[in-house]
């Protein structure tokens, strides 16, 4: 299956072309559907329109309370990423035009399965972990924002993993670079609580970059362009310079105990 990256926004249950285009597809059409609430309460509901290669399949999501720009278009949803049945969605309520902060930004997982009522959207937890970057040479302390450039989800056998290469950790005096990722994981085999949460906590993980000596100023000019989700790892690539990073976060096999704390770059 090919998906298509941008998400179609349809709140309105009435055609009104005749061509059925503008409207929200029905069960028989799209049976693999899910509804939830945002954090703040509002009701949504996401449907996938499965096609075969070369036609791209596509995800709707209706939600009438969900902000529109001037013109009508959408600006509250976003597909970050998606991995087998796995698709991560954003959501950004509209609080106020007079708050600081006028949006509230949601993360969901939906999982796409056939049968009735198999298919579940699960909220992730706010990740409440600051991020501290370097600004005119002093720290500064930030909410995270996860963007579909730096963050994906990795479906592994009883688990998945969403992940984030957040920034650089730079040691120059040692020509060392390592890469702090922020990390969910979370178990397949639930729906999460009462108020569908999924289970499970964000983590920061600092780990070293697997690199040569010379191939640690192209770190330093680093720019995350895409990530790209395997099998088996999660990639950053880098389109400018043409490289790569990449992280396996699930366990290689049956006999390790924990996921490998390393990144590659190539």
């Amino acid at each position: 299956m090919m998906l298509e990256r941008f998400v179609f926004r349809r709140d309105d249950d009435d055609d009104e072309d005749g061509s059925g285009s503008s409207v929200f597809p029905d069960e028989a059409a799209a049976p693999l559907r899910a509804n939830s609430v945002t954090s703040l309460g509002d009701p949504f509901a996401v449907a996938l329109l499965p096609a075969g290669p070369p036609t791209f399949s596509r995800l709707y999501v209706q939600w009438p309370r969900g902000p529109r720009s001037f013109d009508g278009s959408d600006t509250g949803t976003e597909l970050l990423s998606a991995h087998r049945d796995l698709l991560l969605l954003s959501l950004a309520s509209e609080l106020s035009l007079d708050d600081s902060d006028p949006y509230r930004q949601d993360y969901f997982v939906f999982h796409a399965a056939l049968g009735a009522g198999e298919s579940r959207l699960t909220r992730l937890p706010a990740c409440t972990i600051p991020i501290v970057l370097k600004l005119w040479g002093d720290d500064t302390t930030m909410d995270r924002w996860f963007n579909r450039d730096t963050i994906g989800i990795h479906c592994g056998r009883d688990h998945f993993t969403v992940l984030q290469l957040a920034k650089f950790c730079v040691s120059a005096r040692n020509s060392v670079m390592g890469a702090e990722l922020c990390v969910f994981r979370s178990p397949l085999s639930t729906d999460g609580s009462d108020d569908n949460v999924a289970e499970g906590k964000w983590e920061i993980l600092t780990l070293p970059i697997q690199h040569t000596e010379e191939e640690f100023t192209d770190l330093t000019c680093w720019s995350t362009d895409a990530t790209i989700i395997s099998n088996v790892c999660v990639i950053w690539v880098d389109y400018h310079q043409g490289g790569i990073l990449s992280y396996k976060p699930c366990h290689d096999d049956a006999l390790e105990t924990r996921p490998r704390r390393i990144i590659h770059y190539s």
